[in-house]
């Protein structure tokens, strides 16, 4: 080497270099072949080719995660053809991006697809263009963009049937709300002029400025709509209950309007969409809107239906949102058994049962936000949207601070109105409005006789103020009521004590009254209970989980 040139070496190099080159491309050549040798007689290769199929199917997205299937074309060479053979396998993927697009809309074939589109990484009128031959065999088809246009760009070119797609959803992301397109009528060409009335079950169209159309009944199942009306000038209320007339099947609605109506405006006319399979109704918007969608539906007894409103004047706040006179057309009103009050300062949930001892699934709830003050009880405790002489069950949870406007006199009035009470639990409250109700509970010391007719004494005759002639309260108080229930409350006063004993020992002698159950009650040890059982001659049961002593 030391006596040959740099042009010498440089050549000697560089043909050395080419030769150990072809050599571990040889070698390489030869490692695979020997894995080809090694995986042909695997154990797992004398699987027949449609056992791997159906293992490969594991390895689906129903999301659109093609990872995992793109993995396994890279074990060997035989996973690979296998994979790549079984159309049914690249079904599902993303089209953001074209070159996927291409290569699985090629490998699917002739198979059922769905499709995803997030943020597209090449332009989506090329996109719209690449998918629109193929969108006869479109099965689901779900648009996730943060702005109209996409989605006007990508359906513009779905002017075709799309016989067999089962799921369309189409999103805006909740960024920013740029006013939308001015279009009276957008994309009438969609999908032949109609959504695919034969085959569509589930219909999502969230903060988009229009409302795909049925041409006739359809089989949609479950529809989800979330909209700011006030920035959307194509909102009709009319038009979403014309929508809702071509959807006979229709098992779960949810309805979000946000927002004003552009006008404050509310169709005078009344539409009525029947939907007797309904099960579950979810709508939160103004009450007006909430109002008149109610006022435009007919429904089952069985369908639950939760509705979410809020007022920015509390001084307007209570239950106009649910039109009077509707128990036809909206039976789940009728034979609520239990009533749950939920009160925070600036919340209120109502939820009803038609059963006493049901926990979990409300027939209906009504949930009220306040944006300014706090919401005037009264307005919650008369003029119910139900019929109240069926409620047994009486459940007040909160409010967690002191509320004056909860006083003795209105929990009585409260109390009042439900004449078939027979028990009341009292959950997570102030102590000195668990304090008034047990002094409204001593309000009613009147004796039952045997029809349940009420003698002696009247409620104004213990507690001033509240004679028979008071509005809203009748001569007796739950003269039924025959179990009380604290839980999680701090009342160890000695002026608490007082006011629950008096309850007791008047409803002990001129009621019904035969248990009391303390739970998580500060301040109680087993001297109050016995005294509190005492008070009742004997004939309540006074039960206490956390004694002192």
């Amino acid at each position: 080497m030391d006596t040959q040139s740099p042009d010498d070496i440089r050549r000697y190099v560089a043909s050395e270099t080419e030769t150990r080159l072809k050599a571990l491309h040889t070698l390489h050549d030869e490692v695979v072949a020997l894995r080809q040798l090694h995986n042909s007689v695997a154990p797992i290769s004398r699987l027949p080719p449609e056992v791997f199929c159906n293992i490969f199917e594991y390895l689906q997205d129903d999301g659109g995660n093609i990872a995992d299937i793109i993995n396994a074309t890279h074990v060997c060479k035989q996973w690979r053809s296998i994979a790549l053979d079984a159309a049914k396998l690249w079904t599902a993927f993303y089209i953001n991006n074209i070159e996927v697009a291409t290569t699985f809309l090629a490998r699917s074939r002739n198979q059922a697809i769905k499709l995803f589109l997030t943020e597209a990484r090449h332009p989506v009128h090329h996109i719209a263009r690449l998918v629109a031959p193929h969108i006869a065999r479109v099965r689901v088809l779900r648009v996730r963009t943060s702005e109209d246009k996409t989605v006007m760009r990508l359906f513009s070119r779905f002017i075709h049937e799309a016989p067999k797609l089962e799921e369309l959803s189409i999103e805006k992301e909740f960024r920013q709300f740029p006013p939308p397109l001015e279009t009276s009528n957008p994309l009438p060409r969609l999908f032949g002029g109609s959504l695919p009335r034969e085959s569509l079950r589930t219909l999502t169209v969230r903060y988009i400025s229009f409302l795909p159309r049925f041409n006739g009944p359809s089989v949609l199942v479950s529809l989800e709509i979330r909209r700011d009306i006030s920035l959307d000038r194509d909102f009709c209320a009319r038009g979403l209950i014309e929508f809702l007339q071509n959807c006979p099947v229709l098992e779960r609605a949810r309805i979000t309007l946000a927002g004003i109506i552009p006008g404050n405006e509310v169709p005078q006319d009344v539409l009525v969409a029947s939907l007797p399979r309904l099960e579950r109704l979810a709508i939160f918007s103004t009450p007006a809107l909430i109002a008149y969608i109610l006022t435009s539906l007919a429904v089952p007894r069985t369908t639950r239906v939760s509705l979410q409103t809020l007022y920015t004047d509390p001084a307007n706040a209570g239950y106009g949102m649910v039109p009077p006179e509707r128990e036809e057309s909206l039976p789940f009103l009728r034979g609520v058994r239990r009533v749950e009050l939920f009160v925070e300062e600036r919340r209120f949930l109502l939820r009803c049962f038609h059963t006493p001892n049901a926990y979990v699934d409300p027939a209906f709830e009504i949930q009220v936000m306040l944006l300014l003050g706090a919401a005037p009880l009264a307005s919650y405790f008369a003029d119910w949207p139900f019929d109240r002489t069926e409620v047994e069950m009486l459940v007040l949870t909160g409010p967690r601070r002191e509320r004056a406007d909860l006083d003795s006199e209105t929990t009585a009035r409260l109390l009042a109105q439900f004449p078939n009470l027979t028990a009341v639990r009292a959950v997570s409250m102030h102590p000195a409005n668990v304090r008034n109700l047990a002094l409204a509970l001593a309000m009613d010391g009147d004796a039952v006789d045997d029809d349940g007719v009420g003698v002696g004494v009247g409620v104004g005759d213990v507690v001033g103020g509240l004679g028979d002639g008071h509005p809203g309260v009748p001569y007796t108080l739950c003269r039924k009521l025959a179990m009380v229930e604290l839980c999680d409350v701090r009342v160890g006063t000695a002026s608490f004590k007082e006011a629950l004993c008096e309850a007791i020992d008047r409803r002990s002698k001129g009621g019904r009254l035969r248990e009391v159950n303390l739970s998580l009650v500060d301040g109680w040890s087993v001297e109050d209970v016995r005294v509190a059982g005492e008070r009742g001659g004997g004939n309540v049961l006074v039960n206490l989980d956390n004694c002192e002593d």
